[in-house]
């Protein structure tokens, strides 16, 4: 699944906040819930909802750190099992290494 940037995610946001609101409408229309029970129920659910995004946001990031961090210590083991002393990747390959297995950088505006 792609990143999402802050905006994308507001807009989802909206969109799962007024689903939350459309079933609750229903549910009051069919009489199967009354309307303050409804409210209290859109409002934990809008509450639980980006928590639950955040921490499944936070469990991917660490798992795809992990991801680079095995990556890099096996390429360490494959150069310090060649024998050679010194880099073994050429400058081509370094590009394709560095963008697959580095974190993202963002520059720092002074």
């Amino acid at each position: 699944m792609p990143e999402m940037n802050d905006t994308d995610k507001q807009i989802l946001f909206g969109q799962i906040r007024t689903g939350i609101a459309l079933a609750g409408g229903a549910l009051v229309t069919h009489g199967l819930v009354s309307s303050g029970a409804a409210n209290v129920i859109i409002g934990i659910v809008t509450a639980l909802v980006p928590v639950a995004w955040s921490w499944w946001d936070k469990k991917n990031a660490e798992k795809k750190t992990e991801v680079r961090e095995v990556a890099a210590v096996n390429a360490g083991v494959a150069v310090a099992a060649s024998g050679t002393v010194g880099p073994t990747i050429r400058p081509e390959d370094a590009k394709t290494i560095i963008k697959d297995f580095a974190p993202p950088v963002t520059p720092v505006q002074p």
